[in-house]
Protein backbone atom coordinates (compact mmCIF):
# COMPACT_ATOMS: atom_id res chain seq x y z
CA UNK A 1 0.00 0.00 0.00
CA UNK A 2 2.44 2.06 0.68
CA UNK A 3 4.44 1.85 -2.78
CA UNK A 4 1.40 1.94 -4.77
CA UNK A 5 1.18 5.29 -2.70
CA UNK A 6 4.71 6.33 -3.38
CA UNK A 7 4.19 5.36 -7.00
CA UNK A 8 1.01 7.69 -7.12
CA UNK A 9 2.85 10.56 -5.78
CA UNK A 10 6.05 10.11 -8.45
CA UNK A 11 3.83 10.38 -11.30
CA UNK A 12 1.91 13.23 -10.40
CA UNK A 13 4.45 15.45 -10.94
CA UNK A 14 4.91 13.93 -14.40
CA UNK A 15 0.88 14.33 -15.33
CA UNK A 16 0.68 17.70 -14.15
CA UNK A 17 4.00 18.66 -16.13
CA UNK A 18 2.79 16.48 -19.35
CA UNK A 19 -1.12 19.03 -18.47
CA UNK A 20 0.87 22.00 -18.47
CA UNK A 21 2.83 21.25 -21.67
CA UNK A 22 -0.49 20.67 -23.24
CA UNK A 23 -2.01 23.69 -21.96
CA UNK A 24 1.16 26.05 -22.49
CA UNK A 25 0.81 24.10 -26.71
CA UNK A 26 -2.86 24.87 -26.64
CA UNK A 27 -2.29 28.65 -25.43
CA UNK A 28 0.40 29.09 -28.07
CA UNK A 29 -0.55 31.47 -30.89
CA UNK A 30 1.68 29.34 -33.26
CA UNK A 31 0.41 26.20 -34.99
CA UNK A 32 1.80 22.92 -33.42
CA UNK A 33 0.83 19.65 -34.29
CA UNK A 34 2.49 16.31 -33.52
CA UNK A 35 2.55 13.21 -36.13
CA UNK A 36 3.45 9.53 -36.42
CA UNK A 37 5.97 8.10 -38.57
CA UNK A 38 2.86 7.62 -40.54
CA UNK A 39 1.94 10.68 -41.28
CA UNK A 40 -1.54 10.36 -39.08
CA UNK A 41 -1.62 12.80 -36.54
CA UNK A 42 -1.67 12.54 -32.94
CA UNK A 43 -1.61 15.52 -31.20
CA UNK A 44 -2.35 18.93 -32.41
CA UNK A 45 -3.40 22.57 -30.46
CA UNK A 46 -6.14 24.53 -30.60
CA UNK A 47 -4.62 27.74 -33.38
CA UNK A 48 -4.03 24.90 -36.10
CA UNK A 49 -7.47 23.18 -35.40
CA UNK A 50 -9.29 26.32 -35.58
CA UNK A 51 -7.45 27.21 -38.07
CA UNK A 52 -8.37 24.16 -40.55
CA UNK A 53 -11.77 23.82 -38.70
CA UNK A 54 -10.79 21.00 -37.24
CA UNK A 55 -12.22 21.24 -33.70
CA UNK A 56 -15.34 19.15 -34.14
CA UNK A 57 -13.77 16.33 -36.18
CA UNK A 58 -11.79 13.36 -34.96
CA UNK A 59 -8.50 14.20 -35.79
CA UNK A 60 -6.30 11.77 -34.31
CA UNK A 61 -5.41 8.95 -36.26
CA UNK A 62 -5.66 10.52 -39.50
CA UNK A 63 -3.49 11.54 -42.14
CA UNK A 64 -3.63 14.81 -44.28
CA UNK A 65 -5.19 13.18 -47.11
CA UNK A 66 -8.13 11.63 -44.71
CA UNK A 67 -9.01 15.45 -43.18
CA UNK A 68 -8.67 16.76 -46.60
CA UNK A 69 -11.91 14.91 -47.10
CA UNK A 70 -13.62 15.77 -44.14
CA UNK A 71 -12.69 19.26 -42.94
CA UNK A 72 -14.33 22.47 -45.40
CA UNK A 73 -13.39 22.40 -48.89
CA UNK A 74 -11.50 25.51 -48.94
CA UNK A 75 -8.31 23.68 -47.13
CA UNK A 76 -8.37 20.48 -49.05
CA UNK A 77 -5.55 21.67 -51.38
CA UNK A 78 -3.13 23.28 -48.73
CA UNK A 79 -3.52 19.53 -46.38
CA UNK A 80 -2.55 17.76 -49.61
CA UNK A 81 0.49 19.69 -50.13
CA UNK A 82 1.33 19.64 -46.60
CA UNK A 83 1.24 15.88 -46.55
CA UNK A 84 3.86 15.57 -49.97
CA UNK A 85 6.27 18.18 -47.88
CA UNK A 86 6.51 15.57 -45.02
CA UNK A 87 7.17 13.09 -47.23
CA UNK A 88 10.37 15.83 -48.52
CA UNK A 89 11.52 16.28 -44.82
CA UNK A 90 11.42 12.25 -44.20
CA UNK A 91 13.28 12.23 -47.24
CA UNK A 92 15.62 14.36 -46.37
CA UNK A 93 16.14 13.68 -42.48
CA UNK A 94 16.70 17.23 -42.09
CA UNK A 95 14.73 19.81 -40.41
CA UNK A 96 12.56 21.97 -43.82
CA UNK A 97 11.01 24.89 -43.76
CA UNK A 98 8.86 27.33 -46.33
CA UNK A 99 6.25 29.84 -46.64
CA UNK A 100 2.66 28.51 -46.40
CA UNK A 101 -0.30 30.77 -47.79
CA UNK A 102 -3.70 29.35 -46.19
CA UNK A 103 -7.07 30.68 -47.08
CA UNK A 104 -9.40 31.93 -44.39
CA UNK A 105 -12.41 33.05 -47.16
CA UNK A 106 -12.62 34.29 -50.34
CA UNK A 107 -10.36 36.64 -51.92
CA UNK A 108 -7.98 36.46 -48.12
CA UNK A 109 -5.51 34.28 -47.31
CA UNK A 110 -2.93 33.55 -44.32
CA UNK A 111 0.26 33.41 -44.66
CA UNK A 112 2.49 31.20 -42.00
CA UNK A 113 6.19 30.68 -42.11
CA UNK A 114 6.62 26.84 -41.56
CA UNK A 115 9.13 24.68 -40.16
CA UNK A 116 8.31 20.23 -40.34
CA UNK A 117 11.24 18.56 -37.61
CA UNK A 118 11.53 14.93 -38.69
CA UNK A 119 12.03 12.43 -35.77
CA UNK A 120 13.97 9.31 -36.43
CA UNK A 121 15.17 6.62 -33.90
CA UNK A 122 19.08 5.22 -33.07
CA UNK A 123 18.07 2.91 -36.10
CA UNK A 124 17.18 5.64 -38.60
CA UNK A 125 13.25 4.55 -38.45
CA UNK A 126 11.01 7.33 -38.61
CA UNK A 127 8.90 8.11 -35.43
CA UNK A 128 7.36 10.98 -36.22
CA UNK A 129 7.05 14.63 -37.24
CA UNK A 130 6.65 17.90 -35.65
CA UNK A 131 5.08 20.87 -37.31
CA UNK A 132 5.47 24.12 -35.94
CA UNK A 133 4.05 27.48 -38.20
CA UNK A 134 3.86 31.37 -37.25
CA UNK A 135 1.64 33.61 -38.75
CA UNK A 136 3.46 36.32 -40.59
CA UNK A 137 0.47 37.81 -42.53
CA UNK A 138 0.81 41.41 -41.12
CA UNK A 139 5.19 40.57 -41.13
CA UNK A 140 4.58 40.23 -44.88
CA UNK A 141 1.94 43.00 -45.43
CA UNK A 142 4.55 45.23 -43.78
CA UNK A 143 7.72 44.08 -46.47
CA UNK A 144 5.17 44.22 -49.18
CA UNK A 145 4.12 47.93 -48.39
CA UNK A 146 7.84 48.34 -47.42
CA UNK A 147 8.50 47.06 -50.73
CA UNK A 148 5.95 49.48 -52.31
CA UNK A 149 7.39 52.43 -50.71
CA UNK A 150 10.91 51.40 -51.92
CA UNK A 151 9.83 50.78 -55.40
CA UNK A 152 7.91 54.16 -55.24
CA UNK A 153 11.17 56.19 -53.81
CA UNK A 154 12.84 53.91 -56.20
CA UNK A 155 11.00 55.84 -59.22
CA UNK A 156 10.99 59.07 -57.49
CA UNK A 157 14.61 59.32 -57.58
CA UNK A 158 14.45 57.74 -61.33
CA UNK A 159 12.79 60.62 -62.03
CA UNK A 160 14.59 63.42 -60.14
CA UNK A 161 17.38 62.30 -61.93
CA UNK A 162 16.13 62.22 -65.48
CA UNK A 163 14.56 65.89 -64.52
CA UNK A 164 18.42 66.87 -62.85
CA UNK A 165 19.46 65.18 -66.37
CA UNK A 166 17.09 67.43 -68.89
CA UNK A 167 17.93 70.34 -66.53
CA UNK A 168 21.83 69.66 -67.68
CA UNK A 169 20.76 69.39 -71.04
CA UNK A 170 18.29 72.37 -71.33
CA UNK A 171 20.92 74.44 -70.00
CA UNK A 172 22.99 72.91 -72.27
CA UNK A 173 21.18 73.76 -75.03
CA UNK A 174 20.37 76.90 -74.11
CA UNK A 175 23.91 78.14 -73.86
CA UNK A 176 24.87 77.16 -77.53
CA UNK A 177 21.73 78.65 -79.05
CA UNK A 178 22.79 81.89 -77.20
CA UNK A 179 26.31 81.89 -79.18
CA UNK A 180 25.08 80.62 -82.40
CA UNK A 181 25.59 83.60 -84.60
CA UNK A 182 22.75 82.17 -87.68
CA UNK A 183 19.70 80.48 -87.64
CA UNK A 184 21.22 77.86 -89.63
CA UNK A 185 23.75 76.96 -86.77
CA UNK A 186 20.56 77.26 -84.31
CA UNK A 187 19.06 74.80 -86.15
CA UNK A 188 22.02 72.11 -85.67
CA UNK A 189 22.03 72.85 -82.32
CA UNK A 190 18.55 72.11 -81.80
CA UNK A 191 18.67 68.82 -83.82
CA UNK A 192 21.31 67.72 -81.72
CA UNK A 193 19.98 68.43 -78.47
CA UNK A 194 16.44 67.16 -79.26
CA UNK A 195 17.97 63.09 -79.79
CA UNK A 196 19.60 63.76 -76.57
CA UNK A 197 16.21 65.01 -74.86
CA UNK A 198 14.14 62.73 -76.36
CA UNK A 199 15.90 59.58 -77.41
CA UNK A 200 13.79 57.06 -79.75
CA UNK A 201 11.89 60.03 -81.24
CA UNK A 202 11.69 61.56 -84.62
CA UNK A 203 10.35 65.32 -85.52
CA UNK A 204 10.91 68.45 -86.77
CA UNK A 205 11.26 72.19 -86.47
CA UNK A 206 8.72 73.87 -88.89
CA UNK A 207 9.09 77.91 -89.01
CA UNK A 208 6.63 80.24 -90.19
CA UNK A 209 6.96 81.95 -93.57
CA UNK A 210 6.19 85.53 -94.31
CA UNK A 211 2.67 84.72 -95.26
CA UNK A 212 2.11 84.10 -92.08
CA UNK A 213 -0.29 81.03 -93.39
CA UNK A 214 2.09 78.57 -94.00
CA UNK A 215 4.75 76.36 -92.41
CA UNK A 216 8.01 75.06 -93.56
CA UNK A 217 10.16 72.06 -92.08
CA UNK A 218 13.40 73.55 -91.69
CA UNK A 219 15.38 70.73 -89.09
CA UNK A 220 14.40 67.51 -88.90
CA UNK A 221 15.86 64.36 -86.59
CA UNK A 222 15.39 60.60 -86.65
CA UNK A 223 16.07 57.60 -84.47
CA UNK A 224 16.27 55.16 -87.22
CA UNK A 225 17.19 56.56 -90.76
CA UNK A 226 16.04 52.90 -91.99
CA UNK A 227 12.45 53.43 -91.40
CA UNK A 228 11.89 56.83 -92.34
CA UNK A 229 8.73 58.74 -93.20
CA UNK A 230 9.41 62.19 -93.84
CA UNK A 231 6.63 64.83 -93.06
CA UNK A 232 5.56 67.33 -95.84
CA UNK A 233 7.53 69.95 -96.03
CA UNK A 234 5.43 72.90 -96.46
CA UNK A 235 1.91 72.70 -95.12
CA UNK A 236 -0.45 75.33 -93.55
CA UNK A 237 -1.25 76.93 -90.94
CA UNK A 238 -4.45 75.23 -90.45
CA UNK A 239 -3.12 71.81 -90.98
CA UNK A 240 -2.26 71.21 -87.26
CA UNK A 241 -4.61 71.34 -84.53
CA UNK A 242 -1.81 72.92 -81.71
CA UNK A 243 -1.50 75.84 -84.31
CA UNK A 244 -5.50 75.41 -84.68
CA UNK A 245 -6.07 75.70 -80.65
CA UNK A 246 -2.89 77.97 -79.98
CA UNK A 247 -1.70 75.20 -77.06
CA UNK A 248 0.14 71.90 -77.40
CA UNK A 249 -1.57 68.87 -78.82
CA UNK A 250 -1.06 65.30 -77.59
CA UNK A 251 -2.20 62.64 -80.35
CA UNK A 252 -2.08 59.54 -77.81
CA UNK A 253 -4.58 57.27 -80.53
CA UNK A 254 -5.12 57.59 -83.94
CA UNK A 255 -8.51 55.54 -83.43
CA UNK A 256 -10.06 58.48 -80.91
CA UNK A 257 -7.46 61.65 -81.56
CA UNK A 258 -7.77 63.73 -84.98
CA UNK A 259 -4.50 63.70 -86.48
CA UNK A 260 -3.02 66.86 -87.75
CA UNK A 261 -2.65 66.96 -92.19
CA UNK A 262 0.97 67.38 -91.80
CA UNK A 263 1.25 63.99 -90.60
CA UNK A 264 1.37 60.89 -93.07
CA UNK A 265 -1.22 58.36 -92.02
CA UNK A 266 0.12 55.29 -89.58
CA UNK A 267 3.49 56.70 -89.87
CA UNK A 268 3.36 57.30 -86.16
CA UNK A 269 1.79 55.95 -83.09
CA UNK A 270 2.08 59.08 -80.67
CA UNK A 271 2.78 62.13 -81.05
CA UNK A 272 3.04 66.08 -80.01
CA UNK A 273 3.03 68.93 -81.78
CA UNK A 274 4.05 72.66 -79.62
CA UNK A 275 3.29 76.28 -80.62
CA UNK A 276 6.37 78.33 -80.69
CA UNK A 277 5.91 81.37 -78.88
CA UNK A 278 7.82 84.40 -78.55
CA UNK A 279 6.24 87.42 -77.11
CA UNK A 280 2.62 86.44 -78.16
CA UNK A 281 3.86 86.14 -81.59
CA UNK A 282 3.97 82.63 -83.11
CA UNK A 283 7.21 81.65 -84.86
CA UNK A 284 6.63 77.97 -85.70
CA UNK A 285 5.89 74.58 -84.39
CA UNK A 286 8.03 71.67 -82.36
CA UNK A 287 7.06 68.57 -83.64
CA UNK A 288 8.12 65.21 -81.73
CA UNK A 289 7.01 61.66 -82.71
CA UNK A 290 7.23 58.06 -81.69
CA UNK A 291 7.06 54.98 -83.55
CA UNK A 292 4.89 52.00 -83.23
CA UNK A 293 7.61 50.14 -81.73
CA UNK A 294 8.52 52.54 -78.90
CA UNK A 295 8.37 51.08 -75.38
CA UNK A 296 7.99 53.86 -73.04
CA UNK A 297 5.32 55.95 -75.09
CA UNK A 298 5.20 60.32 -74.57
CA UNK A 299 4.05 60.74 -71.33
CA UNK A 300 2.90 63.70 -69.47
CA UNK A 301 6.80 64.24 -67.85
CA UNK A 302 7.70 64.23 -71.95
CA UNK A 303 4.71 67.02 -72.81
CA UNK A 304 5.96 69.43 -69.75
CA UNK A 305 9.71 69.01 -71.38
CA UNK A 306 8.57 69.45 -74.43
CA UNK A 307 7.10 72.79 -73.94
CA UNK A 308 9.81 73.86 -71.64
CA UNK A 309 12.15 73.35 -74.92
CA UNK A 310 9.41 75.04 -77.02
CA UNK A 311 9.95 78.39 -74.66
CA UNK A 312 13.76 78.26 -75.27
CA UNK A 313 13.79 77.47 -78.70
CA UNK A 314 11.46 79.95 -79.44
CA UNK A 315 13.27 82.81 -77.33
CA UNK A 316 16.72 81.60 -79.09
CA UNK A 317 15.24 82.16 -82.80
CA UNK A 318 13.38 85.64 -81.73
CA UNK A 319 16.71 86.49 -80.39
CA UNK A 320 18.57 85.80 -83.43
CA UNK A 321 15.99 86.90 -85.88
CA UNK A 322 15.78 90.49 -84.17
CA UNK A 323 19.75 90.32 -84.23
CA UNK A 324 19.95 89.28 -87.91
CA UNK A 325 17.39 91.91 -88.76
CA UNK A 326 19.34 94.40 -86.94
CA UNK A 327 22.74 93.67 -88.54
CA UNK A 328 20.43 93.42 -91.68
CA UNK A 329 19.19 96.56 -91.52
CA UNK A 330 22.86 98.13 -91.09
CA UNK A 331 24.48 96.08 -93.69
CA UNK A 332 21.82 95.81 -96.34
CA UNK A 333 19.48 98.27 -98.59
CA UNK A 334 15.75 97.57 -97.82
CA UNK A 335 14.78 98.18 -100.86
CA UNK A 336 16.98 95.50 -102.77
CA UNK A 337 18.09 93.62 -100.03
CA UNK A 338 21.47 93.59 -101.20
CA UNK A 339 24.73 94.86 -99.28
CA UNK A 340 24.47 98.60 -98.94
CA UNK A 341 27.45 101.09 -99.53
CA UNK A 342 28.80 101.15 -96.20
CA UNK A 343 29.33 96.46 -96.16
CA UNK A 344 30.33 97.35 -99.55
CA UNK A 345 33.43 99.98 -98.50
CA UNK A 346 34.36 97.76 -95.93
CA UNK A 347 34.25 94.60 -97.58
CA UNK A 348 36.20 95.87 -100.28
CA UNK A 349 39.05 96.78 -97.92
CA UNK A 350 39.00 93.46 -96.38
CA UNK A 351 39.41 91.84 -99.85
CA UNK A 352 41.78 93.86 -101.12
CA UNK A 353 44.14 92.82 -98.05
CA UNK A 354 43.41 89.20 -98.66
CA UNK A 355 44.12 89.56 -102.49
CA UNK A 356 46.93 91.60 -101.74
CA UNK A 357 48.50 88.37 -99.34
CA UNK A 358 48.01 86.10 -101.70
CA UNK A 359 48.90 87.91 -105.02
CA UNK A 360 45.38 87.70 -106.36
CA UNK A 361 43.21 90.43 -108.31
CA UNK A 362 39.78 92.11 -107.52
CA UNK A 363 36.91 92.83 -109.94
CA UNK A 364 34.69 95.69 -109.42
CA UNK A 365 31.61 96.04 -111.82
CA UNK A 366 30.03 99.81 -111.69
CA UNK A 367 26.56 98.95 -112.82
CA UNK A 368 24.02 102.30 -113.62
CA UNK A 369 20.21 101.99 -114.86
CA UNK A 370 19.66 103.57 -118.37
CA UNK A 371 17.26 106.42 -118.41
CA UNK A 372 15.77 105.76 -115.22
CA UNK A 373 14.49 108.97 -114.49
CA UNK A 374 11.80 107.99 -117.48
CA UNK A 375 10.76 105.45 -115.37
CA UNK A 376 9.99 107.22 -112.77
CA UNK A 377 8.46 110.19 -115.32
CA UNK A 378 6.54 107.82 -117.11
CA UNK A 379 4.83 104.96 -114.57
CA UNK A 380 5.67 106.54 -111.09
CA UNK A 381 7.76 106.38 -108.27
CA UNK A 382 6.52 103.06 -107.26
CA UNK A 383 7.34 101.69 -110.54
CA UNK A 384 10.74 102.81 -110.27
CA UNK A 385 11.41 100.79 -106.70
CA UNK A 386 10.00 97.89 -108.61
CA UNK A 387 12.59 97.95 -111.17
CA UNK A 388 15.36 98.25 -108.63
CA UNK A 389 14.03 95.15 -106.71
CA UNK A 390 13.84 93.34 -110.34
CA UNK A 391 17.24 94.29 -111.27
CA UNK A 392 18.68 93.99 -107.60
CA UNK A 393 17.13 90.24 -107.74
CA UNK A 394 18.68 89.65 -110.92
CA UNK A 395 22.57 91.08 -110.14
CA UNK A 396 22.34 88.28 -107.16
CA UNK A 397 21.08 85.39 -109.57
CA UNK A 398 24.01 86.38 -111.62
CA UNK A 399 26.35 86.56 -110.10
CA UNK A 400 29.30 83.40 -108.50
CA UNK A 401 28.86 82.07 -105.07
CA UNK A 402 31.71 84.42 -103.08
CA UNK A 403 30.86 87.60 -105.16
CA UNK A 404 28.81 89.75 -103.63
CA UNK A 405 26.11 92.47 -104.59
CA UNK A 406 25.72 95.45 -103.67
CA UNK A 407 23.44 98.91 -103.92
CA UNK A 408 25.71 101.42 -104.22
CA UNK A 409 23.16 103.98 -104.69
CA UNK A 410 20.31 105.40 -106.24
CA UNK A 411 20.17 103.23 -109.39
CA UNK A 412 23.50 102.59 -109.53
CA UNK A 413 24.86 99.32 -107.79
CA UNK A 414 28.41 97.49 -107.47
CA UNK A 415 29.62 94.12 -107.80
CA UNK A 416 32.55 92.44 -106.45
CA UNK A 417 34.53 89.65 -108.04
CA UNK A 418 37.32 88.62 -105.72
CA UNK A 419 39.67 86.21 -107.62
CA UNK A 420 38.43 87.30 -110.64
CA UNK A 421 40.99 88.82 -113.78
CA UNK A 422 40.19 91.94 -115.18
CA UNK A 423 39.49 90.00 -119.10
CA UNK A 424 36.61 87.57 -116.92
CA UNK A 425 35.34 90.57 -114.80
CA UNK A 426 34.89 92.66 -118.60
CA UNK A 427 33.28 89.81 -120.18
CA UNK A 428 31.14 89.33 -116.69
CA UNK A 429 29.55 92.59 -117.53
CA UNK A 430 28.85 91.87 -120.77
CA UNK A 431 26.67 89.19 -120.29
CA UNK A 432 25.14 91.00 -117.41
CA UNK A 433 24.76 93.64 -120.52
CA UNK A 434 22.97 90.61 -122.41
CA UNK A 435 20.75 88.80 -120.04
CA UNK A 436 19.07 92.27 -118.47
CA UNK A 437 17.40 92.72 -121.37
CA UNK A 438 15.21 89.47 -121.15
CA UNK A 439 14.52 90.57 -117.87
CA UNK A 440 10.45 91.44 -117.76
CA UNK A 441 9.51 93.55 -115.23
CA UNK A 442 5.72 94.69 -114.89
CA UNK A 443 4.12 97.02 -112.29
CA UNK A 444 0.34 96.68 -111.85
CA UNK A 445 -0.11 94.43 -114.88
CA UNK A 446 1.47 97.07 -116.92
CA UNK A 447 5.10 96.03 -118.70
CA UNK A 448 7.49 98.67 -118.03
CA UNK A 449 9.76 97.73 -121.20
CA UNK A 450 13.25 96.65 -121.60
CA UNK A 451 16.11 97.73 -119.55
CA UNK A 452 19.65 98.32 -120.26
CA UNK A 453 22.75 99.18 -118.51
CA UNK A 454 25.73 100.89 -118.49
CA UNK A 455 28.59 99.27 -117.06
CA UNK A 456 32.06 100.10 -115.56
CA UNK A 457 34.76 97.86 -115.26
CA UNK A 458 38.18 98.09 -112.77
CA UNK A 459 40.27 95.69 -110.77
CA UNK A 460 42.50 95.45 -108.40
CA UNK A 461 45.41 96.12 -108.66
CA UNK A 462 45.51 97.28 -111.75
CA UNK A 463 43.41 100.58 -111.15
CA UNK A 464 44.56 101.27 -107.90
CA UNK A 465 46.07 100.37 -104.42
CA UNK A 466 42.53 101.40 -102.65
CA UNK A 467 39.20 100.69 -102.48
CA UNK A 468 38.51 104.62 -103.00
CA UNK A 469 40.48 104.32 -106.27
CA UNK A 470 39.18 101.18 -108.15
CA UNK A 471 35.90 102.21 -107.60
CA UNK A 472 36.69 105.96 -108.97
CA UNK A 473 38.03 103.91 -111.90
CA UNK A 474 35.10 102.02 -112.68
CA UNK A 475 32.78 104.48 -111.79
CA UNK A 476 34.68 107.05 -114.89
CA UNK A 477 34.09 103.65 -116.96
CA UNK A 478 30.59 103.77 -116.42
CA UNK A 479 30.59 107.44 -117.31
CA UNK A 480 32.23 106.35 -120.28
CA UNK A 481 29.94 104.07 -121.03
CA UNK A 482 26.90 106.55 -120.68
CA UNK A 483 28.51 109.16 -122.69
CA UNK A 484 29.17 106.64 -125.69
CA UNK A 485 25.83 105.79 -126.08
CA UNK A 486 24.67 103.85 -123.09
CA UNK A 487 23.97 99.86 -123.22
CA UNK A 488 27.53 98.55 -122.68
CA UNK A 489 30.42 97.39 -120.80
CA UNK A 490 33.79 99.73 -120.70
CA UNK A 491 37.10 98.95 -119.16
CA UNK A 492 38.39 101.41 -116.83
CA UNK A 493 41.72 103.29 -118.48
Amino acid sequence: MNKLTTSTQQEKPWRDSVELLRTLINASPDIICFKDGQGCWLEANQAILKLFQLEKIDYQGKTDYQLARLTHPMYRNTLLVSEISDKMAWQAQLPIRQIETIPIAAGENLIFDVIKVPIFDVQGNRQGLVILGRNITELKQVEESLRHINKQLTIKIDELDQRHQEIILLSKMSNSLQICLTIEEAYRVIVRFMKQLFPQTQGMLALLDDSATQLESVARWKENKSDEKIPKTVFAVKDCWALHQNRIYYMGNSATYPLCHHILPNSVAIYLCVPLMAQGELLGLLHIAQSHLTTEPLGESHQRLAETVADQIALALANLKLRQNLQNQSTRDPLTGLYNRRYLEETLEREFHRAQRHNQTVGVIMVDIDYFKQFNDQFGHDAGDVVLQQLGQFLNEHIRKGDIACRYGGEEFTLILPGAALEVVHTRAKVLNTKVKKLSVQHRNQDLGVITLSIGVACFPQHGSTAEDVLHAADVALYHAKAQGRDQAIVAN
